[in-house]
């Protein structure tokens, strides 16, 4: 909106300028943003507009990165020349002074709130010319500056505040995904998938395009030289007017190729855009899925394993010719296997939750729940006007609090319940009835209320807030059954096998444990029936178990066996040790191929998040 409105003053001045503003179409070079699409830098515009602040920004970028989206990116496009370190390295300035000299690019990750004062130099590029000789002062040291080094930083903390001090020396660029942004990535995923000649073809007009601009700006420059170097009469000068006539047969073949290909790109974009539901759908279920984690620590989930699982959902759906057919087994394989795959790693009190939370995320993202009436759900009335609120007709059966609920329900509702509270003055007797009914959240309203208003179910889940709210967790499952099915309110239990085929050798499987469980017998079993029983290596985590957990995984990674590790949160002080190893497992291609490695652990917030959220996950109750 400001960019519009932007825009159109310019307009409205006078001022020359383009009908729209896009960072990528102004500094970007498209052959180098798909050289940063192949490198993994997400398609969608907000990742590329970062990938083009990143490169082109005059200050050195931080970046916000919760999904280590950037932070990925930065390692595939620097390569092995890249230094990695954290800010916690004691060795931190002697690995930049070694960088600066060498020119070597260098990524500085988990960065907290405030910067090492140290890194001011580098941060503010305040170099300077000793005898012909590019420097800068670091620490107490002279060192030769590198035009060639590059100076990365990123953080995993989703919402950060810098001090001023420190926004003025950087570019801080966010990189935590957006709801649009991911739609936009999921959306090429499903149709790198299902039409790929048009994505091919999407790419093939991309580059054509981009060679095309530079055989026009390559004809340009040559005829101003050409011009600036000639003498006497031009047109006594053939180079010259043979380059100019070689020049507009160039350009009008080039023109004719751009408006075909932008035709042709517009065709493929409405091709693609078929698919946005589908892209829409995995969106909401992930932004739900990231919210987990504000219920139970334990309850974390990556990006990119949320984006392996999306793949895996559509290559399972059943195949159609059909596109609305397929589009609809697409939603439904998504919606079921997420589903499942997220729910086993969840304790039995929070499954109805997290079933409730996605169909109202449907809900509300089709608009069918205003986000005053789930506020009203969630938080209550907050501020509300009650001078027009009618008498109270029954004080015995309503509290003035109940009905003040009854009357913001008509309030926020106005569409569906615009006369709930005369209704009720006017037959209390039968909507007392209902309320104090044994299953008010099956049967009918009074007077069939509810047809007759055209309410939405969720309405009742309101007014069973206000009347019974005893049974508001009854017509929550209902609510979850109407709208995805009962295959969302009843959870099936999860098999070890299930487990054994959602891992691979890189995946930790986790066991999260309320107190007194113990799935170390089931996992014995499970053992014996794969013939591994007899290499199994369990080990108790407590303190001084550290080295022989290491030398345990290292030697079963080589020869394949799998690794028990028991009880990791009474071992907090090991847990760092613990994300590197996982770390090194996603990394190494060393690794045997039936190696694997358990977890048990009871939730703490200090277990390593990278490991859960790119770990399969159990709970054992």
């Amino acid at each position: 909106e400001i960019v519009d409105a932007w825009l159109q003053a310019t307009k409205d001045i006078g001022i020359p300028c383009g009908d729209t503003f896009d960072l990528r179409e102004v500094m970007g070079n498209p052959v180098e943003i798909r050289e940063w699409n192949l490198q993994g830098l997400p398609a969608d515009s907000v990742s590329i507009n970062n990938g083009v602040m990143t490169v082109r920004s005059k200050r050195w970028p931080l970046m916000i990165d919760p999904q280590s989206q950037g932070n990925k990116w930065v390692k595939k496009k620097e390569g092995k020349s890249l230094k990695i370190l954290k800010m916690t390295n004691p060795k931190m300035l002697l690995i930049l002074d070694g960088a600066i000299r060498t020119g070597a690019p260098m990524l500085m990750e988990d960065i907290e709130e405030m910067l090492d004062p140290a890194l001011d130099p580098v941060l503010l590029k305040a170099t300077y010319e000793n005898n012909g000789r590019l420097q800068i002062k670091l620490g107490d040291s002279e060192l030769d500056y590198d035009k060639n080094f590059k100076f990365y930083m990123t953080t995993k903390m989703p919402n950060p505040h810098y001090f001023p001090e420190v926004c003025i020396k950087v570019t801080v660029i966010n990189f935590t995904v957006t709801f649009d942004g991911l739609e936009e990535q999921l959306l090429n995923e499903v149709v790198a998938k299902e039409i790929p000649e048009s994505l091919a073809k999407k790419t093939e007009l991309m580059l054509q395009l981009a060679d095309d601009r530079k055989v026009l700006a390559a004809l340009e420059d040559k005829i101003l030289r050409l011009l600036s170097e000639s003498s006497g009469n031009i047109l006594d000068d053939e180079v010259l007017i043979n380059t100019l006539a070689e020049s507009k047969q160039t350009s009008t073949a080039v023109n004719v190729r751009v408006k075909e290909a932008e035709e042709a790109a517009k065709e493929i974009d409405t091709a693609c855009t078929e698919y946005t539901p589908v892209a829409t759908s995995g969106s909401i279920l992930y932004f739900v899925i990231a919210d987990l984690a504000n219920i139970n620590p334990m309850y974390q989930f990556s990006l990119t394993y949320f984006v392996r699982l999306f793949n895996t959902c559509i290559d399972i759906a059943e195949a159609s010719d059909d596109l609305d057919v397929r589009m609809q087994c697409l939603s439904n394989s998504i919606l079921t296997n997420i589903f499942l795959n997220v729910c086993r790693g969840l304790f039995e009190d929070d499954k109805l939750t997290f079933s409730f939370i996605i169909a109202t995320a449907f809900q509300r993202q089709n608009q069918e729940i205003t986000a005053t009436e789930w506020s009203l759900l969630l938080r209550g009335i907050g501020l509300l006007d009650m001078t027009n609120r009618p008498p109270n007709p029954d004080p015995d059966f309503f509290s003035e609090k109940m009905w003040d609920f009854v009357y913001a329900i008509q309030f926020y509702a106005k569409e569906h319940c615009g006369d709930l509270c005369e209704h009720i003055t006017e037959f209390i007797d039968d909507w007392r009835d209902w309320a104090l009914s044994e299953d008010p959240q099956t049967s009918p309203l009074p007077f069939n209320y509810d047809e007759v208003s055209e309410m939405h179910y969720f309405h009742i889940l309101l007014l069973l807030k206000a009347m019974s709210p005893e049974k508001l967790i009854n017509a929550i499952a209902e609510h979850v059954r109407r709208a995805l099915g009962e295959s969302f309110i009843i959870f099936p239990s999860t098999t070890m096998s299930d487990l054994w085929k959602s891992s691979t050798k890189s995946t930790p499987i986790v066991f999260v444990l309320s107190t007194g469980a113990d799935p170390t017998s089931m996992l014995l079993r499970y053992a014996g029936e794969m013939g591994m029983a007899d290499t199994l290596g369990v080990i108790s985590l407590g303190q001084g178990q550290g080295p022989k957990a290491v030398k345990m995984v290292e030697e079963g990674q080589k020869s394949g066996t799998w690794v028990l590790l028991q009880n990791c949160h009474l071992y907090k002080t090991w847990m760092p040790t613990l994300e590197k190893m996982c770390e090194t497992l996603e990394e190494s291609n060393m690794i045997h191929k039936d190696f694997r490695l358990w977890l048990t652990s009871m939730p703490a917030a200090y277990f390593p998040v990278p490991v859960l959220q790119n770990g399969v996950k159990l709970t054992i109750e």
